[in-house]
């Protein structure tokens, strides 16, 4: 999945590691003579192992790589990029079908999960300018935090907290510039991010405390009504 520059290649190991997750599922546990389902190691292994060099090494710029020199020959910077980013799309979709047909998630995982990427979003770096212009990584990440929290009620219980709901609500969906250096302009831009960005929010305030809904609708309300850059969306 990492070292491979092959999308067929990284597309069979994906879907082969879905489907005997998936099978063994519906098997049941009772027929493995392991402490653990297939799922659960492949879930294990991606998470510890590969998960902290997808984002150190390949969401970022590579420490190895002189870009300002690269730059300069737009198509080997161009590859280097799109590799980068089919890397990451299929990690993230990869982990994220994985945990899915697994099933419920063990709180410890989850967490460590969650604390990893929620890390990484609060310190990317903007990409999306536009609504066609959709930062596929962002894209996969976000929906790889949604199954997290689906499938782990616990750690949705543990983690989400008024600074992350006021991140997901303030810079990613409604940003709003307080000052006129910065991008009057939210990160999640496309069509694609918006939508998995508010399928995020709805997970988030999926709580048996209902802490957010009220808020959420409040403060929408209050923008909608002010908004001086209403467009037909």
């Amino acid at each position: 999945m990492i070292d491979s520059n092959h999308d067929f290649e990284k597309k069979e190991i994906s879907e082969s590691l879905t489907k005997l997750t998936r099978v063994c599922q519906q098997i049941g546990p009772e027929e493995f003579n392991y402490n653990q389902m297939p799922g659960e190691v492949f879930i294990k292994i991606l998470h510890e192992d590969f998960l902290p060099i997808v984002l150190t090494q390949i969401y970022n710029d590579p420490s190895n790589i002189d870009f300002t020199k690269i730059k300069n020959k737009s198509k080997k910077y161009k590859e280097i990029e799109r590799l980068k980013i089919i890397k990451c799309t299929y990690f993230f979709y990869l982990l994220g079908n994985l945990i899915k047909e697994n099933g419920e998630l063990d709180n410890t995982i989850a967490e460590n999960i969650l604390n990893s990427l929620l890390e990484e979003l609060k310190s990317m770096t903007r990409i999306e300018v536009n609504e066609e212009n959709e930062d596929k990584r962002l894209s996969s990440l976000i929906n790889l935090i949604s199954i997290v929290f689906n499938n782990c009620p616990e750690a949705k219980l543990n983690l989400v907290d008024k600074q992350l709901f006021n991140f997901v609500m303030k810079n990613w969906l409604f940003k709003r510039r307080k000052d006129k250096n910065e991008p009057n302009y939210p990160i999640c831009k496309s069509d694609e991010t918006r939508e998995k960005c508010y399928k995020l929010l709805l997970e988030l305030m999926d709580t048996k405390e209902n802490r957010f809904f009220s808020k959420f609708a409040k403060n929408v309300t209050k923008w909608m009504q002010k908004a001086k850059w209403r467009t037909s969306k």
